[in-house]
């Protein structure tokens, strides 16, 4: 079964740094912010480091949540040829 991405930013605390929640039903991963890309690019390339550790493949589509704090992913298709690309 296909699973979606989704991405939530998290603050930065008195201890630890801007980052990004990155999880689906297979793992979860949390991805240090990158102060050089804009906010859809942070969710973007966090959401490709969970695809690529997790070894999936396929053509993404991404939205922002209800809450304006994230985004969700989801795999047009599962062919092994396709990189992860978002349009």
């Amino acid at each position: 079964m296909l699973q979606a991405i989704v991405t939530k930013h998290i603050g930065p605390t008195n201890s630890k740094p801007a980052r990004i929640s990155v999880k689906a039903a297979a793992g979860r991963i949390m991805v240090p912010w990158n102060h050089g890309l804009s906010n859809e690019g942070n969710h973007t390339c966090a959401a490709m480091q969970l695809a690529v550790k997790l070894g999936w493949t396929g053509v993404y589509h991404g939205g922002g949540t209800p809450d304006a704090n994230g985004f969700v992913y989801v795999c047009e298709t599962g062919d092994i040829r396709d990189k992860f690309t978002l349009k």
